[in-house]
């Protein structure tokens, strides 16, 4: 049990760094491409779009087993790594991510799934805690170390130290132990994917995966934009996305301490009642202030969503995997639905527009967890 909780661990780290590393070095990539700063985030288009194929994953993971599809997506991942190192254009980079975006999405769910099949529900939400701290940890270093070296070693660099983290990752995952629970056999049905949305509170996780999945673009893609604008450097931004970062890591370590005993819905409205308050004062505040509020945006964004995901896993047991990567399809649907409107959102409303609709998806996520309880309280 040991090595497949390090393993995955280590699997969620090296995705993640890569993750962290594109949105902080936004204005370098701007430079380097040639685009206009607010509409760079298109570059971006293609790992949501790709995302979309994640349900296959899934379904062949119910059929034939999580420890091979988890392999077969890194190896896809390690594949995406080192077409965007050697890519010469924008288009080029944005093939690349769009590789990375199918291995990306298919582990996220999977990954869950797995954990899932592996550890009991009472136990689960510090399970996914500890897999989401391997998140914090890549979101905490990704932004400084991408700021810090890009400009020395470029993309290549960056880039072919991601390869060849996911290729070690991909060696280990050949020794993930087999979960306990039986394995389905039979050819993939779209049927499956179809049927879904029948089961009981299923809906509702798939529309609150949806709302949750905003605020990460518009923040996190449109930040370091905006201290750009305010004149800070380079540096200094990767060292404000670092603040973010410990907010990250202070989140997920009380969920883990503390979410399965204070109650997964409880600890759920506290983290997004904070992100909620926080980010809707960013733009008001001078830059040390901003700092702090994103601190504790992190805190409650990434505070509640192992809380999420460990409720989100006991929708359809019997197809743990399916269910969660068809979860991280909504996140590549509302990412892509995102990525198209925040350009005119941003060069509208500026970092203002960005810190309502942040807010107001993070108070609906509160509301969604009130629903949830109320309707399917025997279940969670």
């Amino acid at each position: 049990m040991r090595f497949a909780y390090m393993t995955v661990f280590f699997i969620q780290f090296i995705m993640t760094m890569e993750l962290g590393s594109v949105y902080p070095i936004a204005p370098y990539l701007a430079e380097l491409f040639g685009i206009e700063a607010s509409k760079i985030i298109l570059i971006n288009i293609g790992f949501a779009v790709f995302g979309l194929v994640a349900p296959i994953f899934g379904m062949m993971a119910d059929r034939i087993g999580s420890r091979k599809v988890i392999t077969g997506s890194l190896g896809v991942l390690a594949f995406g790594m080192g077409v965007t190192a050697f890519s010469q254009s924008a288009l080029q980079f944005f093939i690349g991510r769009a590789i990375i975006g199918a291995g990306f999405f298919s582990l996220s769910g999977l990954l869950v799934g797995y954990m899932g099949d592996l550890v009991p529900y009472e136990k689960r939400g510090r399970a996914l805690g500890f897999i989401r701290f391997a998140f914090a940890i890549g979101i905490l270093l990704a932004p400084i170390y991408a700021s810090s070296l890009v400009g020395h070693i470029g993309i290549k660099g960056l880039y072919l130290q991601y390869m060849a983290g996911t290729l070690v990752a991909l060696a280990l995952s050949l020794r993930l132990p087999k979960p306990a629970h039986h394995e389905l056999s039979g050819k993939l049905s779209w049927q499956e994917i179809k049927a879904i949305p029948q089961a009981p509170a299923a809906k509702i996780f798939l529309l609150f995966q949806f709302v949750l999945a905003i605020p990460a673009v518009f923040v996190y893609g449109y930040l370091s934009i905006y201290l750009n604008e305010l004149s800070v450097s380079q540096s200094h931004i990767g060292w404000i996305y670092l603040v973010s970062g410990s907010g990250t890591a202070v989140g997920v370590l009380l969920s883990m301490w503390r979410a399965d005993r204070w109650g997964k819905m409880n600890f759920g409205r506290m983290a997004f009642s904070v992100m909620a308050v926080s980010i809707f004062f960013v733009t008001k505040v001078p830059v040390a202030g901003t700092a702090i509020l994103l601190f504790l945006f992190a805190f409650g964004y990434d505070g509640g969503w192992p809380v999420f995901q460990a409720l989100a896993s006991e929708v359809m047991v019997e197809r743990r995997a399916t269910f969660m990567t068809v979860m991280y399809l909504t996140v590549s649907v509302s990412n892509i639905a995102m990525y198209a409107i925040a350009p005119w959102i941003y060069g509208k409303f500026g970092f203002l527009g960005i810190g309502w609709i942040s807010s107001i998806s993070a108070l609906i996520c509160v509301g969604l967890l009130f629903v949830i309880q109320r309707k399917y309280a025997e279940k969670f």
